[in-house]
């Protein structure tokens, strides 16, 4: 995962301009270009108007700091929008949440930074990676490690089981043993050892609850400024829902929430920032 390249679709909404600073800080701090997008419905002839109307969203000083590029398109915007993902490859989109973004978290497998109206400003001191412990999330981890070491910040590692399953009250037989517990608590200090290899602090937190609660809650305690949590799809159902516990986390986080695809190797160039 290398972050040389940041979109940011805009539709002027409140939200939008969060996410649009939430962009800003972003390609500051990977040094990444910055693509601002606009999605016409229809076509009409104040292009250049909408461009400006867009690059004056972004401060001047900004302006002369980042390689940033305003972009109008017309049609429809979710498709509009899949398009330009398609032939820019971003390595990072960033946008507010809200119907068209949920619907693109279903249908592709870019990294996407989501944000709401209400969400604080981002900052790199402290992430919360939540992880289900699978090999596949091993994968994101090295990620995850990769962006916060580049970003100076430090990582919280959760892991959170619920009650229901330590008591085996869940239905066809499903349960958990107290083994499990320290199957995972040994998966969490292998974590540990990983990011001390990368010289990041991390602290591994194992819990039980909810995992979509558990995670605000956690993110929350630890004063953390971005959550992060592994997305994938694999049939209809789950695209459908896209998750049970990712989709609540991202409705209702107060803070940035970083999706990275479940498929996505680790490969985030090391510049300082």
């Amino acid at each position: 995962m290398r972050i040389d390249s940041v979109l940011a679709p805009i539709d002027f909404s409140p939200v939008s301009t969060v996410a649009l600073n939430c962009a800003i800080a972003w390609a500051r701090r990977f040094r990444a270009n910055l693509t601002i997008l606009h999605v016409r419905e229809s076509r009409d002839p104040d292009a250049d108007q909408v461009n400006l109307k867009l690059s004056g969203l972004v401060a001047p000083e900004d302006q002369d700091d980042l390689n940033m590029h305003a972009l109008t398109m017309h049609g429809k915007v979710q498709e509009q929008i899949l398009d330009s993902i398609r032939e820019r490859r971003p390595d990072l989109v960033v946008m507010g949440t809200g119907s068209t973004t949920y619907g693109l978290l279903r249908r592709t497998n870019v990294s996407m930074v989501t944000v709401n109206a209400e969400s604080r400003c981002l900052t790199f001191h402290r992430f919360l990676f939540a992880t289900d412990l699978s090999a596949e999330s091993d994968a994101v981890l090295q990620a995850v490690l990769d962006v916060a070491q580049t970003a100076k910040a430090d990582v919280a590692v959760l892991h959170s089981v619920e009650v229901g399953l330590l008591q085996g009250t869940t239905p066809m037989g499903a349960y958990i043993t107290p083994e499990y517990m320290e199957d995972a608590r040994a998966k969490l200090d292998d974590v540990v050892s990983k990011a001390a290899e990368r010289h990041v602090s991390i602290e591994p937190i194992l819990t039980e609850g909810t995992p979509a609660q558990m995670i605000l809650k956690t993110a929350e305690e630890n004063d953390a400024s971005l959550i992060v949590i592994a997305t994938a799809h694999k049939g209809l159902l789950e695209r459908a829902l896209l998750g049970s516990t990712a989709e609540r986390v991202i409705r209702k986080s107060r803070i940035p929430v970083l999706s990275i695809p479940k498929h996505m190797h680790s490969d985030v160039g090391k510049r300082a920032a």
